[in-house]
Formats: C-alpha cells, structure tokens, sequence
C-alpha cells in the first residue's frame, strides 16, 4: 500500500467543538480520561449504493480495563443533529485492546446503532466527550485550507489508523493514517471494522534498512526528540529476546536515528546502525524498537526491529537506559524486569519528563503476545512474550502517594478516622476455626467523610496489622453503620456466601483468652479499646444500649450474643454451631431470669407453656434426596396464642434432636405453618428460612414416629412414612392433634407443586397449607 500523505495547516479547525483529543477538565459521568478510547478507523463514502448513509466508525480501547460508554456524549457528522449520548442501559462495554464499531446502519461488524451517525464525503469530524473531557477526535476535510488533520475520504475505502499505532499521540500525526485498505468486509467496500488494522506501508513498524543515501545531512536528534517507551529484559533467551522501545516526539521529525549511543547502567553497549552510510531520518509519532537480535520479536506483525545492537544486555535485577547524541544526553528511564513481560510506560505518559517517574510505568498486560523462535522446556510449546514492541502502550493503572487513596479512578487525600469516631462492638474470638475470627467496629455519624485505611489492630499489646488494599483504594468509613474485620474472607465465604466482611486483615490474631484487651489505632493514636471475652462459636458483643467508647472500656456492658436458634449465623465445617450479629446491630443483652422465666427486653417474665394440641404435625420430608435437607412442618393451633415455645424437645422413635430454646422469650405464632430443621436454610439458598433449628435434627430414612414434647408434657406425636424427593404431608383440611393420629389422614405428597434444585425437584408444601390428598 502507499501511504496517504495530507498537509496540516495552521488554521482554524473545522468548528469550535472540534478537538484533536484534548479538552482536560474534569471527567464527565462516564469518567473516561483523554486517550482512553481512540478512534482508530472510519467509513464516510461507501460505495454501496443502497443508502448515502451507510456509515460508521470504529473506537480502541487503550487501557488495561474494560470501558463501558454509557454517558458518552458522541458527534459523528457536522451538525446538532449528529450528535447523541450513549444510554447507560443496557451496559455497552469494551473489553482491555479491543474494537467497537459504531455504525448508522445495522450489519454484523456494527456494535451500536444509531441514524444519527451522518459522515459526508467531504469535510465533517467524529468527537468522543466524557463530560467536559474531549476522549477523542478526528477531523478530515477537502479543502487542505480548513485545517483539518486529515483530507478527503476516497470512495469505498475506510481511513484507518495504521496498525501499529494504537495511542493517542500517535494517531495525531497524519502520516500514520491509510486510505489503502485491502481488506473486504463486503463486496464493495474496503476496511477492517471491528477488527486490528493493516500496516501502513512504507513505515509504522518496517525495519530501518540504514542506507540514508537520500538524507545525508540531515540533523542529529536532541534532548526532547526521543521517549524511551518500553523495555523487554528478561526473555528466556537473552542473547535473542532482549529489547527497547524508542518513541519519536513531533520535534525529532526528519532528525537521524543513526549513530545513538545507547547505555545501560552508565556503561556503553554500543551506537546505532553505526555501520549505516548516511543518516537514517526518524519518522514524528513512530516507534523504533532497539534489539539484541533481528529475531527478538519472531515473525508475528506488526512487530519489527528498527535497530539490531549485538551488545546489548539488558539486567533482570533492573538498571537504567540512557540514549545520547554526540556525548549529550537524550533521554534515561530507569526499569524493572519481569519473566516474558515487558516494562511500558504509560500512554498518557509519552514524554522524557514524565518517564522519569516510576509511577508511570507498569507490566504490560497479558494481552498482547508475540511468540519467537524457540521451545519453553517447562510446557514444550513455541515461546510466547508478551509486550507492544512497534506500536502504542496501555494506559498504566494509577498509583497514589503515600497519603493518598484511589477512588473512581482518581487518587484522592486520605482523611483518617480518629478518637470517637469507631467503637469496638463486637468480637469472634473463638470461632470453629481462626480463620473465621473477626471484629466489628460501629462507625460514628463523625467519621462522614474519614477512611479506615491505615487503621491498625493490636492484641495484647501486639500489632496484628493495618488495614491497606494492595490495590490502593478508599476504605471509606460507612458513618452511622458498621464496620466489620475479618481474618479470612474466604474462611468466612466457605461457610456461607451472605458473609461479607467489609475488610480483610490477614495478619489477625485474636487470643482465646477472657479479658484480652483489643485496641484500634491510626499513625500510633488510639482510636478505641475494649477488652472481650471468648466462648466457642459465640461471639462477645456490646450492649446495644451501650454504644459509646467509653461504656465498652466496662466489661458489664459485653455479653456473650443471645443464642436463640433462629439467630444461628452459620454451622462451621467443623461442625461449630457460630452466633453472631457481624455487620448489623446487636442484641440486647439478656436479663438473668430465673428458673420458669425469660427475658422480654430488660425485663424477665413467666413462661407460658404450651398445651397438648397447641402444636400440630403437618408434613414430614425425611429423604430429600439431592435436593436441599430434610424438614418437618408444624401447625400452630390457634389454641398457642400467647404461649411460648421455650424448651420445646423434638424427637424421633424416643430419641432427642434436640430442644429449641433461649434466654429470651420465644412465642408462639398462633395459626401458622412452621418449617423445623436442622439449619436455616434447609429448602435451600433463596427458598426462605426455618422458623425452628434443633442442634440435633434428623429424621429416620424409614417409618418412624415423631413426637414434641415440653418438659414432660407430649404435645403432638405422629407416624410419618417416606418416598425420596417426596414430602408425607397431613391432608387438607385436617389440622388437629387428633386428626394426624389416623394415618387415613396421610398421603405421600401430589406430585405438585415442586420446589428444590434437583432434575425434578422436591414435591411438597414447606411453610404452606397442604393440598388434597388423591
């Protein structure tokens, strides 16, 4: 292909809102910075005669994120009335180094439709705004006159970026754009929409042959003219896979490549294309890749060495490059190195200022891979790289300060919580297993504003580590809520995917010893402190009506949290049946009741027993087969009004499962079906709760005979029979005590409605009146 070559004047754009990708200012509602997106080809004369409408344009994602656009504020033609915003439902996303076309007309290569889209032949322009933040644009006009960056579209052929060159810098130059296409994507038109682009011919990526017979006098490159950009230094064959990456600024146009120094560490490795006759001109916007062998990027394009020099070395322990001009320094960035992974400096980072910081360098992405000669010995596959030698980088994620924290993708000042503003509310300190200890802290209406980042725990006077993401985020602090700290988030996932602390601290030691004092502090200054007690699988919480940090320095304001059954947290996979209240309000401490009495607040009651025929069999499923846990269902007469059911006993053939009770009241709902089981959650995740956990819950896989009893009165008694994934359900209609005697009265459940996650489900009617029996 030729390359497309247009003349840029010094002129006024095409209208006031045309950009070449600038703009600054804050990030619109999308918040996606400059350069993010780039548009890297576009369709305005189609040869297809059907519609003059038939155009389209495609966008680059240049980070390592995916990006979604809704928000965007896009204009594709020259008037108003080709301008619209992308709707924020449903999500339209771009994965990491991907293409999105956007198109006026519905075809398979068009991701997003919109008749807006209005690209005449002649001179209009295609603008990406993130709020006040012009992403991307591109001009093209007719007339050379009008400034614009490109010139007339030519009929049937895309302009398209060439392939190598995926920045935003890089697409600002003209000579890096084709009208040469050869691709068909149909049988008129040519382009690659949706897809990576051909290499311009001519450069973007070709090997620099050295001869310079054309350009003998050509002037050297200065300081300012060259970006080391990017550097390979640890290749599984360092004598062939080594390289860096140049990047040639506006000003180095024209200036010679030939004769550069290049060192590393201070010490010489040696000149570029030394044994090249004349001068070798550099091309503004192109990227030359400086190896230790012309095979250091195999044969895959559109990589290409610019300049093979034999000495290079380049350390795995990381060093410095420094490129100079007849003894002056060029330019110098320092490195790291990674196994088969390139170091790259950020794309909104191209200049010799800003490749002095290292927080403007990164790993490349695992996302672009070239493969070279050669066998890995460890997998006995081709030997695969990873890096964008030849053409643009990524955008590097941020890094924040030291005092700083990212959030929404901006590093924003920490503002650290301080005295009064966390209280220590509740503790784990003996749960099935330490890796399901954890801590809450209530965070005062104070703390609006304050994060929890650097927050640091101690017990017995020992640090146990500070809260800080690896990823640098605000850890805000969620005023007027609770806090809560665990040593294992995936200790804690294990026993239930509802358990969701707000933060991890690996570090977490909490001795099982009553009386261990527990402190918070930031930057050496005590935030809080508590002592606690430790009981296997309860926790030690505070007095809700004691909520200050003052109170909870009196050890006769902690209790062990109330154990009613229905308050079961988890049962560990060791078999710890754990109560607790993480991440939600305490319980009130019970009163000390005596014998035939419970708590009601802070007040303390007679128990009301239940009578014989209060409580009631209805259903039994005793073989669930795959799907969920076993269950029974009891009816509460309306006969139990005003009773409670404390110390209620289930057992099966005389046998206890257990007793449901509490130090707080627990009454009975009249004129309701209870489910009963060994968990919470027996029909499974979604599909409600039990209103009865008895610690020893099991029901025969044979006939056998239930019975509830409180103290020694037998309440309710009846025979079940079983059928897998079936439920024995008491027929409708029949609701007493009597009744459920005569086993006439009991069928195997109808095989409707069904309920469970197996291939067929569970047939039966947990916490629901029965149907009729056949």
């Amino acid at each position: 292909m030729n390359r497309m070559s247009f003349v840029l004047v010094a002129a006024v754009l095409l209208c006031g809102a045309c950009g070449s990708g600038g703009g600054g200012g804050e990030d619109g509602p999308s918040g996606i910075p400059e350069g993010a997106l780039i548009i890297t080809e576009f369709m305005a004369d189609n040869a297809n005669t059907g519609s003059a409408d038939d155009d389209w344009f495609e966008v680059y994602n240049t980070t390592d994120k995916e990006v979604c656009l809704g928000g965007l504020r896009i204009k594709a033609g020259k008037y108003s009335t080709n301008e619209f915003t992308v709707p924020a439902e449903p999500p339209r996303c771009i994965a990491a180094g991907e293409f999105y076309v956007f198109g006026a007309m519905d075809h398979e290569y068009v991701d997003y439709v919109k008749d807006a889209i209005k690209l005449p032949a002649t001179t209009s322009v295609i603008e990406i705004r993130s709020g006040i933040t012009v992403v991307d644009s591109v001009t093209y006009s007719q007339a050379p006159e009008d400034g614009a960056l490109l010139g007339k579209p030519v009929d049937g052929k895309s302009f398209s970026l060439c392939g190598h060159c995926r920045d935003k810098t890089c697409k600002t130059f003209p000579s890096n754009w084709s009208v040469e296409a050869v691709e068909k994507f149909d049988d008129k038109n040519f382009g690659t929409p949706g897809a990576a682009n051909s290499q311009c011919s001519g450069g973007g990526g070709d090997v620099i042959e050295g001869d310079g017979s054309d350009n003998l006098d050509c002037p050297p490159a200065e300081p300012g003219d060259l970006v080391i950009s990017e550097v390979l230094a640890d290749a599984p064959d360092e004598n062939k896979g080594e390289w860096f990456e140049l990047y040639a600024l506006p000003s180095a146009a024209g200036k010679n490549l030939n004769g550069l120094e290049v060192r590393i560490g201070g010490k010489s490795k040696g000149f570029l294309l030394e044994n090249a006759p004349g001068c070798v001109p550099l091309e503004a916007g192109k990227y030359y890749v400086v190896a230790v062998s012309a095979e250091a990027l195999g044969s895959t394009p559109p990589f290409a060495v610019a300049a093979v020099l034999p000495s290079l070395s380049l350390t795995n322990s990381g060093s410095t490059i420094e490129i100079y001009g007849s003894g002056v320094l060029l330019d110098a960035a320092a490195y790291k190195a990674s196994d088969s992974v390139s170091y790259q400096l950020s794309a909104a980072a191209l200049s010799p200022v800003d490749n002095d910081s290292a927080g403007n360098w990164c790993a490349t992405p695992k996302t672009d891979e070239y493969k070279v000669d050669g066998v890995d010995q460890a997998t006995g596959k081709a030997l695969t790289l990873w890096g964008t030698p030849s053409y643009g980088n990524y955008t590097c994620p941020l890094v924040c300060g030291a005092e700083q924290c990212m959030a929404n993708g901006q590093c924003q000042a920490l503002a650290p919580v301080g005295p009064g503003d966390v209280i220590i509310n509740e503790v784990m300190g003996h749960p099935g297993s330490v890796a399901e200890e954890w801590v809450e802290l209530y965070v005062a209406p104070s703390a609006q504003g304050k994060h929890m980042n650097g927050v640091e725990l101690f017990t017995g006077g020992k640090s146990r580590g500070k809260l800080a993401p690896a990823d640098g985020s605000c850890l805000a602090a969620p005023a007027g809520q609770y806090f809560w700290i665990a040593r294992s988030k995936a200790g804690l996932a294990a026993q239930g995917p509802t358990l969701m602390p707000s933060a991890e601290l690996s570090g977490m030691v909490l001795p099982d010893t009553n009386g261990t004092l527990l402190e918070f502090k930031v930057g050496g200054t005590l935030l809080d402190a508590a002592p606690y007690d430790t009981k296997t699988g309860i926790s030690w919480q505070l007095n809700p009506k004691t909520l200050d940090a003052g109170a909870n320095d009196l050890s006769s304001n902690w209790c062990a949290t109330p154990t009613n059954p229905l308050q079961l947290l988890y049962t560990s996979t060791g078999g710890v049946k754990t109560y607790g209240t993480p991440g939600q309000g305490n319980q009130a401490c019970p009163a000390a009741c005596g014998i035939g009495q419970c708590a009601e607040g802070d007040n303390c009651v007679n128990l009301s027993p239940l009578g014989i025929g209060d409580l009631v069999f209805t259903e039994f499923l005793p073989d669930p087969g795959a799907n969920g846990k076993e269950w029974l269902e009891i009816y509460a007469a309306p006969s139990a009004s005003g009773k409670h059911l404390n110390g209620l006993e289930l057992l099966v053939d005389g046998s206890s499962k257990g007793k449901f009770d509490s130090a707080d009241c627990i009454p009975a709902i009249p004129s309701i079906y209870m489910l009963a089981a060994g968990e919470k959650e027996p029909l499974g995740a979604g599909l409600g709760q039990a209103d009865m956990v008895f610690d020893d819950f099991a029901l025969k896989n044979s006939k056998a005979t239930a019975t509830l009893r409180q103290g020694t009165l037998v309440i309710d008694e009846a025979k079940y029979a079983i059928k897998q994934t079936q439920s024995y359900q008491l027929k409708s209609g029949v609701m007493d005590a009597g009744g459920n005697d005569n086993e006439l009265n009991w069928c195997f459940t109808p095989n409707q409605p069904v309920y469970g996650v197996g291939a067929t489900g569970t047939y039966g009617t947990p916490r629901n009146a029965n149907i009729a029996c056949p």
